[in-house]
């Protein structure tokens, strides 16, 4: 999936959720397929997802992708009230 994400971006963050099984970005990132654009790892998702919105330009597009558990997690940082993180 990642080969074909990577001629639609301009900056890519590696991250992971806060799950025990989830692939270390580090991981991730060496695993890359071909050249990757302007990129960086961020293994705190909530951190990760700060980054891409202080980057991101108005006109910008934030695309989150990952498990289930990647989205779940963002969700409930994007938005806790409507998403409430599990304990």
């Amino acid at each position: 999936m990642l080969g074909a994400i990577l001629p639609l971006t301009d900056h890519l963050i590696f991250t992971r959720p806060e799950y025990p099984r989830a692939m270390d970005p580090h991981l991730l990132f060496r695993r890359s397929p071909g050249t990757l654009p302007s990129h960086e790892v961020i293994p705190s998702l909530p951190r990760a997802l700060e980054r891409a919105q202080a980057a991101a330009g108005p006109k910008d597009l934030v695309l989150i992708c990952g498990s289930l558990f990647t989205v779940g997690e963002a969700l409930s940082h994007l938005d806790p009230q409507a998403h409430p993180p599990e304990s």
